[in-house]
């Protein structure tokens, strides 16, 4: 099983932060990962539990469902199809730092691969992951 996680801190309450990470098709305009668009809509919230997120880019077809939803809180999802990640699990953890004013955001994974490809794929994940973080705090201060 490999294991993947990167942190970031932002200078942005928690509730601004959660509202853009969870955005879904709004990673279009700041991830740098493609075009995303919703194929299902969350139970509860639109990009909530049940919502199935579709990233488009470079050929790739990548599809996300997600399988957990705490508000301001944390949220999961899993890779449905587009990778070869077997039994893909990704969590997001937003929490408050000092004052209120900055969040720390905390984004893992775990799955499996084809073999061979194992730190490869931790080498490509952990760079989306932090690219796309990286990309957000730069949206966030525009």
């Amino acid at each position: 099983m490999n294991h993947v996680s990167v942190q970031r801190v932002f200078s942005a309450p928690r509730a601004t932060v959660w509202a853009h990470l969870t955005d879904h098709v709004g990673w279009s305009r700041w991830a740098g990962l493609g075009a995303v668009t919703l194929e299902c809509e969350g139970k509860e919230h639109r990009d909530g539990t049940g919502a199935i997120r579709v990233i488009r880019n470079a050929g790739l077809q990548i599809r996300e469902e997600v399988v957990s939803w705490a508000p301001e809180s944390s949220m999961e999802y899993r890779v449905i199809s587009g990778i070869p990640l077997r039994e893909h699990l990704g969590r997001v953890e937003f929490s408050e730092e000092g004052d209120g004013k900055t969040t720390r955001v905390t984004w893992s994974c775990q799955y499996n691969t084809i073999a061979g490809f194992n730190a490869l794929s931790r080498v490509v994940v952990r760079g989306a992951f932090s690219g796309a973080l990286k990309r957000l705090s730069k949206h966030l201060e525009a």
